[in-house]
């Protein structure tokens, strides 16, 4: 079985990924691997027509993915592998991302509605790691790290303000306590970052408080 082929990992999310028992390791880091891929095709796309079809064909991919199917994509065959074949993941829920990252393809600044949908569709991140991980998971958390997440980034003031905004009132109403150890640690360092409204600084002490 192939190792799924990942664009670098933050730093964030390699922490988090090194505190995953190891038996859900796999699933993860293929889960995650997905969410990196589809993060880079917007994150490097300057027609956005084109980044717009890239990402239709990845949602019809993942639609269409089934436990028996071989593409010789190594993503899309390490989450047939390791995620799907698990029963627990639907392909629906994986294409959903996909929906999630489209909408950062429209003219900035971004609508607040047009953050939330977003948010909404990214977040679930939190909600299928949980399912790998057997653990349960928050919707607020996983919304508040993905605004963040995409705050940070965000070249438009306007808009990048609007989802600090949505990050800080989403996060002040997260259960992050009882969240896995891996989401846990995500969703600290987003409130540390939503505080300063920048990136917080990321030491190896920082990040294990985190695991608090």
């Amino acid at each position: 079985m192939t190792d799924p082929i990942a664009p670098p990992f933050s730093a964030d999310v390699e922490f988090a990924l090194a505190h995953v028992p190891a038996t859900s390791q796999r699933a993860m880091t293929s889960l995650w691997t997905l969410d990196a891929t589809l993060g880079n095709i917007v994150a490097t796309t300057t027609q956005p027509l084109v980044g717009q079809l890239r990402l239709t064909w990845w949602h019809e991919a993942l639609s269409g993915l089934g436990t028996d199917t071989v593409n010789g994509e190594p993503v899309l065959d390490a989450l047939a592998n390791d995620v799907i074949a698990g029963g627990r993941i639907e392909t629906a829920a994986l294409a959903r991302l996909v929906e999630g990252w489209e909408v950062l393809l429209e003219p900035m600044p971004l609508e607040r509605g047009v953050i939330e949908a977003y948010a909404d569709h990214r977040g679930v991140m939190f909600d299928l790691s949980a399912v790998i991980l057997g653990a349960p998971s928050d919707r607020d958390a996983g919304r508040g790290w993905a605004l963040s997440e995409f705050a940070l980034r965000c070249s438009d003031d306007v808009t990048a303000g609007r989802a600090w905004d949505l990050a800080d009132l989403a996060l002040s109403t997260a259960r992050i306590s009882a969240l896995p150890r891996s989401l846990r640690s995500l969703a600290r360092l987003a409130e540390a970052d939503c505080a300063l409204r920048t990136r917080a600084e990321r030491s190896l002490w920082r990040r294990l408080r985190s695991l608090r």
